[in-house]
């Protein structure tokens, strides 16, 4: 998703009754205007020229998101544009964004995502400072994972309750009205919110320069500690230092046995093609080798391990699908495009 904030003067080019020539017409004028977001990102945005992107938005959304409609009624998508036009007045960089995310988190497509303009990753190296913990979301709770602070006695695993005054449930509650969602699937948010916390705390919700945390310890103590945010590079160092690296997906097909309960575990870490290849794994003949395996051994049970799995390659989950089914079963029920 590409967010457009510039300097373009309000046309009546951007009404409901746009023709597709005159919209494309526009679209071409703000491109050869070479239009960037102000630098000072925390400036208040022209009124008029945040509406003209959300029309915009919606205008594209309109024409090539086959799946807008399908999760969220049009009524709630609409009302939803409708908010972020009347609070238009005068938002900063960040203000809109939150709009836009919102908007996208009803509309709930898995391969519809957005990023920050070139400008502001550039601004936020030197001038956004997030907060300096990674967390393990279990059961809606969140437990310090590893500590990148510059305050290194707090417990790893203790459990945070609260972040500036507000309990971990009323900050995940704002979180997932903004995060990315796939469908009906009720814990993808929970493990982008996990991910990417420092992130999404920092887009969605604040920039404090401190962060007040009450956590309660492995021995049940309650303490409280005020933690000094810090540059993300700052961040990547301390943890560097105390942390060893670690490659985040590692080897993306897996089998072993668990004999004791006469079992077999196949872990499926991502369903994307060329990450399996790049590995130098077969995904077909990796899993026709899992279940030869299986028949040999006369292995009556098998865990598939699809945490974290963010999806993939379609005809991966197709071939992993027929070991389960005895005849022919439709796969998809339809495919939609535009033209």
């Amino acid at each position: 998703m590409l967010l457009i904030s510039g300097k373009a003067q309000t046309s009546t080019h951007l009404s409901d009754s746009l023709s597709k020539g005159e919209f494309t017409a526009y679209l071409q004028q703000l491109v050869n205007d070479t239009l960037k977001p102000a630098k000072d990102f925390n400036a208040k945005l022209n009124p008029e020229y945040c509406k003209a992107d959300l029309k915009i938005l919606k205008r594209v959304l309109e024409e090539v998101q086959t799946s807008i409609y399908r999760y969220t009624s049009k009524s709630k998508i609409d009302s939803a544009f409708n908010n972020a036009f009347v609070n238009c007045n005068f938002m900063t960089y960040l203000e809109l964004l939150r709009s836009i995310t919102r908007i996208q988190n009803l509309i709930a497509c898995g391969h519809s995502r957005w990023r920050h303009s070139a400008d502001y990753m550039e601004y936020r190296k030197l001038n956004v400072k997030i907060f300096p913990f990674d967390l393990k979301i279990y059961n809606g709770r969140y437990y310090l994972l590893h500590n990148n602070s510059i305050e290194n006695n707090i417990e790893l695993l203790s459990e945070i309750t609260h972040i500036n005054g507000k309990p971990v449930d009323q900050i995940t509650a704002q979180l997932r009205k903004h995060t990315y969602r796939d469908g009906r699937c009720s814990n993808e948010d929970l493990i982008d919110i996990e991910k990417y916390f420092s992130m999404a705390y920092s887009n969605f919700i604040d920039n404090p320069e401190e962060f007040k945390i009450r956590v309660v310890t492995n021995n049940s103590e309650e303490k409280e500690y005020h933690i000094r945010a810090l540059l993300k590079a700052e961040i990547d160092s301390i943890r560097a230092q105390r942390y060893p690296p670690e490659e985040k997906m590692g080897i993306p097909l897996r089998f072993r046995m668990i004999d004791s309960i006469n079992t077999g575990v196949y872990t499926i870490k991502w369903f994307r093609k060329d990450y399996t290849k790049n590995h130098g794994q077969d995904f077909e003949k990796f899993t026709d080798s899992v279940f030869a395996c299986l028949a040999d051994h006369k292995v009556k049970n098998l865990i598939i391990d699809i945490r974290n799995n963010t999806g993939g390659w379609t005809a991966y989950g197709k071939y992993l699908f027929s070991y389960f089914i005895d005849g022919e079963t439709p796969y998809m029920q339809k495919v939609e495009t535009q033209k």
